[in-house]
C-alpha cells in the first residue's frame, strides 16, 4: 500500500466515522486500563516519530489500529504496521522503506477505575512481517483523582528477527511508563510521560537502557479524539555513546501522534 492509497482510505473511514462519544486516549506511550463496550468499534491511526542520532536519523513507525469491544470488559484489535527512515551511513545518506506487517491485539480489564479505587487490565499482542516477529505483554494500572489521571504499564516485549543468515537475532525489552495527566478543561488534558525503557541480549545481559521524559496533550470534541506524546531522551543509566545518552539503540526524540473515532 503506497502513500496515497493509504490517505485516501483513511480519508474514506474518516467520512464514515459516525459522531459518539469516543474512548480517548489521554497518552501516546502509556495504556489506560479502559476498554470499548461491547460491539463498539473504534479507528486509530498513529504516527511516531524517532528523531536524532549520532548522526541524521528520521523514522516514521505508522499503525492504523481497528479495535472492537467484544464484552464489556474485553476487546481486541488489527493494525497494519508499515515505516519508514532516513539516516546517515558509511555511503552516505540511506533512505529505506520497511516490509509492511500486521498484528492482533487482546486487551482485558480486571478491575474498573471508575468503580474501585483503581483500574487495571492485561494486554497481549502478536506483531509480524516478512522478517520480523514480536510478542508483548502489558500490566495496567491507572488511578483517577477528580481531573488527575494517573497510569502506570510493566512492559515485555520478546522480538526475533531474520534479517541475516542463520540464527535470528533476538531482543528482550522491558520497560515501565508512567504519566500524569489533568482534565484542564471538559475537552482538554495536559501531563506528562516518562518512559524508563532497557534491552536485553542473550538471555539476561543489559545492553542498553534509557529515561525518556516529555509532555502530553490530548483533546476531545464529539465523537472523536487526538493526542500528542514528544518524550525526550534525558539520560541513559547504561550503554551512554554521546555524553549522558545513549544514540546507539535509541533517539533522542521520540513523538507520537493518535487520533481516535468510534463509528
Amino acid at each position: 500500500m503506497n502513500a496515497q492509497t493509504a490517505c485516501a482510505l483513511l480519508s474514506l473511514l474518516l467520512l464514515c466515522a459516525a459522531p459518539g462519544s469516543a474512548t480517548e486516549r489521554r497518552f501516546g506511550f502509556v495504556s489506560e486500563s479502559s476498554v470499548l463496550a461491547a460491539q463498539h468499534r473504534e479507528l486509530e491511526p498513529w504516527v511516531t516519530l524517532r528523531s536524532g542520532r549520532a548522526g541524521f536519523h528520521n523514522r516514521f513507525e505508522n499503525r492504523l489500529e481497528m479495535e472492537f469491544g467484544m464484552t464489556d470488559a474485553l476487546q481486541a484489535a488489527l493494525y497494519f504496521n508499515w515505516d519508514g527512515q532516513a539516516s546517515d551511513g558509511p555511503s552516505g545518506r540511506a533512505v529505506e522503506s520497511g516490509l509492511p506487517g500486521a498484528s492482533v491485539e487482546l486487551k482485558g480489564r480486571m478491575s474498573d477505575g471508575a468503580t474501585r479505587a483503581f483500574g487495571s487490565a492485561w494486554y497481549a499482542e502478536v506483531s509480524a512481517s516478512p522478517i520480523e516477529y514480536e510478542l508483548e505483554a502489558k500490566l495496567i494500572a491507572d488511578r483517577r483523582i477528580g481531573g488527575l489521571l494517573l497510569a502506570a504499564n510493566a512492559i515485555a516485549e520478546w522480538e526475533a528477527e531474520y534479517e541475516s543468515p542463520g540464527e535470528p537475532h533476538q531482543e528482550l525489552k522491558l520497560d515501565f511508563v508512567f504519566g500524569g495527566s489533568y482534565l484542564v478543561a471538559p475537552s482538554l488534558s495536559a501531563g506528562f510521560e516518562a518512559r524508563f525503557a532497557s534491552v536485553l541480549e542473550d538471555g539476561d545481559e543489559l545492553e542498553h537502557a534509557a529515561v525518556f521524559v516529555g509532555p502530553v496533550v490530548s483533546l476531545l470534541s464529539g465523537g472523536w479524539w487526538i493526542t500528542l506524546s514528544v518524550p525526550n531522551q534525558v539520560f541513559s543509566p547504561h550503554g551512554a555513546t554521546d555524553g549522558r545518552l545513549d544514540l546507539a539503540e535509541y533517539e533522542r526524540l521520540q513523538a507520537r501522534l493518535l487520533v481516535g473515532m468510534q463509528f
